[in-house]
């Protein structure tokens, strides 16, 4: 038989760190992280291995926008800020990849999406399982959690795959679902062989 015990957490707003986590935060702190879009834009090319970001549409303000939000956020601590000009170059990157994706297949713009479904919901709100859910009708097709960090299979990471069949490709570790029945990709399953 188990106890059950009372967390108390009364630290969120000043936590109490180890001495290696305030080493850790102190190490993050020191090492200033820039959002220069030339910088963040270079790198992305070079993860890419494409230099055409595409039609503009106002891409290039909208980026701007969202750079000087980062920036205007002064509560930010390098950790997060690293992590933040992360996506910004992932994003750069996924789009350099879908431009080039679409330059050299065109006919995938013609390919019909009929009443697609869209989950969205706060965090532990039960989204994942409702995708879990839908992914299991054998007319859906569910977006693999790869699909969504970098849309085109080729590339992972921004490395280049030996093949084009995202299986081969450095990703996410593959689990199985408490039933044992899919592989779970960081929320999203299908079914296993």
């Amino acid at each position: 038989m188990t106890s059950v015990q009372t967390l108390n957490l009364d630290d969120l707003t000043d936590p109490v760190l180890t001495d290696t986590q305030r080493q850790i935060l102190d190490y993050t702190e020191s090492r200033a992280v820039t959002f220069d879009i030339d910088e963040m834009l270079a790198e992305a090319v070079q993860q890419a291995g494409v230099d055409d970001l595409g039609d503009d549409s106002g891409f290039a303000e909208r980026l701007a926008a969202h750079v000087a939000a980062i920036e205007s956020d002064t509560g930010l601590r390098q950790l997060i800020r690293s992590s933040l000009r992360g996506r910004v170059i992932r994003k750069l990157r996924n789009r350099l990849s879908l431009t080039d994706l679409l330059k050299r297949y065109p006919e995938i713009e013609s390919i019909p999406i009929e009443q697609p479904l869209i989950v969205v919901g706060m965090p532990r709100s039960g989204t994942t399982h409702l995708v879990n859910l839908i992914a299991q009708d054998p007319r859906r097709r569910a977006l693999p959690y790869w699909g969504g960090r970098g849309p085109d299979p080729r590339t992972r990471a921004g490395t280049r795959c030996v093949r084009s069949r995202p299986p081969l490709c450095p990703g996410p570790r593959r689990t199985r679902s408490a039933d044992g029945q899919h592989a779970v990709r960081r929320g999203h399953a299908r079914p296993v062989p």
